[in-house]
């Protein structure tokens, strides 16, 4: 969105500020949302977000459930309603990623037998997310 005021920024999307005061443009980036300094590109994930998210949001508008979700305007852009958001954070793995291996004692790349997950409240330092084992009790 060049040209765009920035509203805020993510690690795999971004907010920019549009003409309407209650709407914002948000972006999807075609990085992975790695926790390293190096970010890691792959070609049209922003595009394949942005096409699953419209999907979604539509679907779930077809059922009279609200989201904040306004329109798809092109490849890696979507219009939203401004929210106060309640910054939770939820995570599903299939395959353990760097973060995953250290907090659980498994091998980085090892597939799941079971679903890994964690929620949390966002912004808080990354190992303050409640994982799914410990969660569970």
């Amino acid at each position: 969105m060049k040209g765009q005021e920035k509203f805020a920024e993510g690690r795999t999307k971004n907010l920019y500020k549009t003409d309407q005061e209650e709407q914002l443009m948000m972006e999807f980036l075609d990085v992975l949302p790695f926790e390293s300094a190096k970010k890691v590109s792959v070609k049209e994930k922003g595009k394949v977000n942005t096409d699953l998210s419209s999907y979604l949001f539509e679907y779930l508008h077809s059922y009279n459930v609200p989201t904040h979700f306004l329109k798809k305007v092109d490849s890696k852009n979507i219009l939203v309603k401004k929210l106060n958001m309640i910054p939770i954070e939820m995570v599903i793995w299939n395959i353990a990623t760097t973060g995953l291996s250290k907090k659980l004692g498994i091998s980085e790349g090892a597939m799941a037998v079971h679903l890994g997950y964690g929620a949390g409240v966002r912004g808080l330092a990354r190992g303050a997310i409640g994982w799914g084992s410990e969660a569970d009790g």
